[in-house]
């Protein structure tokens, strides 16, 4: 499946603690919540930067 999970440490939801999560096989951190939303959005906004070009 590609999926390597581990621990993380790190702040959600205003909470420092160690996370159960989940990297893909090149060591990228998937992504949850708000900072998913947040990037699927740039790329949206990338992708119509182009096709405006």
């Amino acid at each position: 499946m590609g999926v390597e999970l581990g621990l993380w440490q790190g702040t959600y939801q205003n909470q420092n603690l160690l996370w159960l999560r989940g990297w893909d096989l090149e060591g990228n951190l998937f992504l949850i919540g708000s900072k998913r939303s947040e990037e699927e959005k740039q790329r949206a906004e990338a992708a119509e930067s182009k096709v405006a070009d």
